[in-house]
């Protein structure tokens, strides 16, 4: 009854066009497994899921106006002033360095590490930078009931930014690189920290809001057009998850190319998984790592470092880096094989289990980031006249093993399984 009353306060003390933010019943095609999914009159706070593969479908979350609007002008005003303001210092045998995250970006381009800048310059600023001022278009139109130019365009382009956007795992990785710098400077973290720690806080919260098929379906009501069905032989677009006439080539709502699968999804995932897997044996073996000083030189390769954290006493880090730039790629690979041998041939799971790997595959592959940013961190704090540390050759190969695996997993269809599934079902062949 508590629980009542508070929504029933909450939702009375909004905007009155807020009251619009509903969803009426209509029929979908879950994008993992193909499902028809016959979807409820919605309102705020509610949610639908596949009923077969669990699928998170639509959910309309509170304030879903005003809420991303408020995140995402938080997010601009913090990525502005975090990249100003002073992010870490270190005090190294007296010599003192303080350093800002644009600080950081000079001394990698100096130091002709302009690949490394580039990288984070693109997954720390540039993704959210778009991401909140998409953010900011799309649903101050949403909130003004208003249907702006390129709004299904600017949809389908917040969605494809969430997996690159990476400043949640830049703020662990310099958490991870300071525990492993304790023994050989004073560490102090400036303004500039956490307002990067609050920013990725806003941006996750920020992507809560955005939601592809209830986003697409607002467009469509603004225009007053009715929400298409789903009809048996129809096609599903797998981002708006709107169903469109076999004949159509492109997606009656929000404009993507229409197939009834990926068109060559086991090849192109196959051909960027083995490109990944040959990637990872110099991303391991040639050294991550150099620390240059008067009187000595010494390569580490990721395993090195990993032993060298656990040896030192630092258990839990030399946990994490291992997870991160180790297993955690290795798993990715070899998850994505058992996807593809599935999808290719006969499934050696079930299809729900293979499903739930494959989600398991998407939501860590960013997270291999880690070890680089720990590197970047390392690199930007001990520039001293003792002692230097550099990125070594085998960076630019972990970087590419974590994006050709991110986009491998990104072209592989999992309904393909799905249709093994099935045809095992029916007793038919595929």
């Amino acid at each position: 009854m508590i629980k009542n009353m508070l929504t029933h306060w909450r939702l009375s003390y909004q905007h009155p066009r807020m009251a619009q933010a509903t969803l009426p019943a209509h029929a979908v095609a879950c994008p993992d497994c193909g499902l028809k999914v016959d979807l409820p009159d919605m309102h705020q706070g509610q949610s639908c899921g596949c009923p077969r593969c669990g699928y998170a479908l639509v959910r309309i979350e509170y304030n879903p106006y005003s809420g991303p609007i408020s995140y995402a002008l938080a997010s601009l005003v913090l990525l502005w002033l975090s990249a100003w303001f002073l992010f870490m210092g270190a005090n190294i045998g007296g010599s003192k360095i303080e350093i800002s995250l644009v600080g950081v970006m000079n001394i990698l381009h100096q130091q002709d590490y302009g690949y490394l800048a580039n990288a984070t310059l693109v997954l720390v600023f540039l993704t959210p930078l778009i991401f909140s001022l998409l953010s900011i278009y799309v649903f101050t139109a949403l909130r003004l009931r208003k249907v702006v130019p390129y709004m299904p365009q600017a949809i389908k382009i917040l969605m494809h930014l969430k997996p690159w956007i990476m400043v949640d795992v830049f703020i662990v990785s310099v958490l991870v690189a300071s525990v492993k710098m304790q023994s050989l400077a004073l560490l102090s973290f400036g303004p500039g920290f956490w307002l990067v720690a609050a920013l990725s806080i806003c941006l996750i919260r920020t992507s809560f809001f955005v939601r592809a098929h209830w986003a697409h379906a607002q467009v469509l009501m603004l225009q007053q057009r009715p929400l298409p069905n789903h009809e048996v032989g129809n096609i599903s677009c797998t981002d708006c998850y709107f169903s469109n006439p076999a004949e159509h080539s492109h997606c009656q709502v929000c404009a993507s190319k229409l197939s009834r699968r990926k068109p060559k999804s086991i090849q192109k995932a196959t051909a960027l998984l083995i490109g990944a897997a040959i990637l990872y044996l110099p991303a391991n073996i040639l050294p991550i790592m150099i620390t240059k000083s008067v009187f000595f030189y010494q390569a580490s390769n990721i395993l090195d470092g990993v032993v060298t954290l656990w040896q030192s006493g630092d258990a839990p880090i030399a946990i994490i880096i291992f997870v991160a730039s180790i297993l955690l790629p290795l798993t990715k690979m070899m998850a994505l094989m058992l996807l593809l041998l599935s999808a290719n041939y006969k499934p050696i799971a079930s299809a729900k289990r293979l499903t739930s790997i494959y989600r398991f595959i998407e939501f860590v592959g960013r997270w291999s980031m880690i070890d680089v940013f720990v590197i970047i961190i390392l690199m930007a704090l001990l520039q001293v006249p003792l002692a230097t540390i550099l990125p070594g050759p085998a960076v630019v190969y972990f970087c590419a093993v974590v994006f050709i695996s991110m986009v491998a997993a990104m072209v592989f269809d999992i309904r393909l399984i799905w249709d093994k599934h099935d045809a095992q079902e029916t007793g038919t062949s595929l």
